[in-house]
């Protein structure tokens, strides 16, 4: 074998080496986030939210007059299925649906919800059209069109009034809501700990330090009668 040869095949093997090493580290840091996590169980919180538990992940529906506003998606369509029957609530009333961000856990079972509107910040359009990687990896949008929001603008979907609150970190285009004024829906924004926000596992974050300074324009905890996290519970206002 000819010594160029031999070393562009020495080198070809070293990067596929390195690369596989990345992808290992990448999965181990992973698994070790998501074990710390502690999502609530799927659950009625009152008349009108309820709460899915997909795995190591919640979503949260809201009951209008005329069907449902569901904020993020799940991971897995005909999971999340099988969980909405338990609170016997038909995916094809679920007419809006409002991503924190795109990760897949968020947006993976958005093809159970037909009927649905879909709407995630101007900022995050990146992520889903392949421009920005999460981390080494680029994602295409596979799921019917969405809809863009811009920072501070206020949805009125349903009997709803969703504000949107851009708090990037997670992803560029990741947000917190309120809805209604008594709700804050984190998403992978932050963790609650001992009744204060804290930011979210550095280990999946792209920007912590971006995700921390987020969380300080945040109206505090106790404006909030429910904060609702996707991979920590539930926090009431009464229990923190």
């Amino acid at each position: 074998m000819k010594k160029p040869l031999k070393w562009t095949l020495i080198s070809l093997a070293c990067l596929a080496g390195l690369f596989l090493v990345f992808i290992i580290i990448m999965i181990i840091r992973y698994s070790y986030a998501t074990k710390q996590m502690t999502p609530a169980e799927t659950q009625t919180i009152n008349d009108t939210v309820f709460c899915i538990r997909d795995r190591f992940v919640n979503a949260y529906i809201f009951k209008g007059y005329d069907g449902y506003m569901m904020v993020d998606a799940g991971m897995n369509k005909d999971r999340v299925k099988e969980e909405l029957a338990k609170l016997e609530i038909n995916p094809d009333e679920i007419m809006a649906v409002v991503l924190t961000h795109s990760d897949i856990d968020h947006a993976g079972g958005l093809d159970a919800f037909e009927n649905a509107n879909i709407f995630m910040h101007e900022e995050e359009e990146q992520m889903v059209t392949g421009e920005t990687a999460r981390f080494v990896f680029k994602s295409r949008w596979k799921h019917h069109d969405y809809n863009l929001i811009k920072t501070g603008e206020i949805l009125n979907i349903n009997v709803f009034q969703v504000k949107v609150l851009h708090t990037p970190g997670h992803t560029p285009g990741s947000c917190c809501y309120i809805v209604n004024g008594d709700y804050l829906l984190t998403g992978d924004n932050l963790i609650m700990e001992n009744g204060k926000y804290v930011n979210f596992f550095d280990i999946i974050n792209m920007d912590t330090e971006t995700q921390i300074e987020s969380l300080k324009k945040l109206p505090p905890p106790e404006n909030f009668e429910y904060i609702l996290t996707s991979h920590t519970g539930i926090s009431k206002r009464d229990e923190r």
